[in-house]
């Protein structure tokens, strides 16, 4: 009890900077990590259906870079994602990029042809067939109006917002390797996250939804494989088998045929 008020009155008096540097060294001390890192592993590690629907959030899961997709189809060891593109080609190729890529709705952003005069783009606009209406709300203080990550056009602020995050990610990734955990300065990045996309087949391919400039980043260093959990906001798993059942189904913004080409543009 003594020691638990001690170290209260110790946190609440001393500055936070000198704190943490006594942190720094209690652990050192005591032969603790003060920084947990995660490297490249060579063993594939794909998660099954039951570990998609049953599964623990954090576990980890070692996917072939090559079977991970952007919004939009987009691999992300191409340049058809803007991420990688950049890294790629550097210069204003990302501006370019969202410059020559502004699709009108969810059939453009994947690259579907349509002929289907009673399609109502405003009903689901961006929205996949298998997920529930769905508003970009933005991120880091930028609201949606500012465009989204995968396509134009996005506000200047955004296009430097995603160069900035690009660079910071490359440049930590090739100092310090992976950092998931870090005692100060502080750092705890968790993983990229994705859900799972089944075909009947058995193919399976992963829609990435948070962490994107990392896995662009590892994608660029070379990595084969990138350390992912699942999503906790979204469905974690989308069967081909149930697409008559998708919400965008259901609702009638697309029909199957529409539903499994947009689908397909992930495998």
């Amino acid at each position: 009890m003594f020691l638990f008020k001690l170290k209260r009155l110790i946190v609440a008096i001393l500055p936070p900077v000198v704190f943490n540097f006594g942190q720094v060294f209690f652990y050192k001390f005591n032969g603790k990590d003060v920084r947990k890192t995660i490297k490249e592993k060579s063993v594939i590690k794909i998660p099954s259906e039951y570990d998609a629907i049953y599964g623990d959030f954090n576990k980890i899961y070692n996917i072939p870079v090559e079977n991970l997709f952007h919004y939009g189809g987009q691999p992300f060891n191409s340049d058809d994602q803007p991420f990688y593109n950049y890294l790629n080609n550097g210069d204003d190729s990302l501006k370019k990029y969202y410059e020559n890529n502004q699709p009108n709705n969810c059939f453009d952003a994947h690259r579907v042809d349509i002929n289907d005069s009673n399609y109502k783009p405003e009903d689901y606009k961006y929205t996949l067939p298998w997920h529930n209406k769905l508003d970009y709300i933005g991120e880091f203080g930028l609201g949606h109006n500012h465009g989204h990550s995968a396509f134009g056009p996005v506000s200047e602020k955004k296009l430097k917002l995603e160069i900035f995050r690009i660079k910071t990610c490359l440049k930590s990734l090739q100092k310090n390797g992976y950092i998931q955990w870090q005692l100060f300065p502080k750092i705890d990045s968790d993983l990229p996250r994705c859900y799972l996309l089944k075909k009947i087949s058995g193919e399976c391919s992963f829609h990435v939804v948070s962490g994107k400039h990392r896995v662009a980043c590892m994608a660029y260093l070379g990595w084969k494989n990138i350390p992912i959990k699942f999503d906790i906001s979204l469905p974690r798993i989308v069967l081909e088998e149930e697409c008559a059942k998708w919400p965008g189904v259901i609702n009638g913004c697309y029909n199957e045929k529409q539903a499994m080409d947009i689908f397909n543009t992930y495998f």
